[in-house]
C-alpha cells in the first residue's frame, strides 16, 4: 500500500479512525461486535460509499467496511456492550470478542 498522491490517499483520508483504533462495529444481521481498524488491502481501495473503517472482527476474524454511523470506540461504549445480550447462537464468540477486546485495550494502555 502506498500512499502517495493517487486515489489510496484520497481514500484513506476519508477514513475516520486510525489503524489500530478499537470498535464496536455494527453490520447488517449482527449484533454490534468488537472490532479493530486496519489498513485494507489495495484491492478493497477506494472503500465503497459511506464505509468509513475497514475492521477485523474479534474472535471470528470477520473483516469488513463500515460507516462511521455504524461503529463507535471501544471506550465510548464498553461498560454498556461488554457482557451484553446476544442471540444463543453467537453467545459463545461474542463472551471470547469481549474477552479479546478488553485484552487488546489493555496492552495498549501499557504500551
Amino acid at each position: 500500500l502506498t500512499l502517495g498522491g493517487g486515489w489510496e490517499w484520497l481514500a484513506l483520508a476519508r477514513l475516520a479512525w486510525a489503524v489500530g483504533t478499537l470498535l464496536w462495529a455494527k453490520v447488517r444481521g449482527f449484533p454490534t461486535w468488537p472490532a479493530a481498524v486496519e489498513a485494507p488491502p489495495p484491492e478493497l481501495l477506494p472503500p465503497p460509499a459511506p464505509a468509513n473503517a475497514f475492521v477485523r472482527f474479534f474472535a471470528t476474524n470477520d473483516v469488513a467496511w463500515v460507516a462511521a454511523a455504524d461503529a463507535a470506540t471501544f471506550a465510548a461504549r464498553r461498560a454498556e456492550l461488554v457482557g451484553a445480550a446476544v442471540k444463543k447462537s453467537l453467545r459463545a464468540k461474542y463472551k471470547k470478542a469481549c474477552g479479546e477486546i478488553v485484552a487488546a485495550a489493555d496492552r495498549m494502555v501499557l504500551d
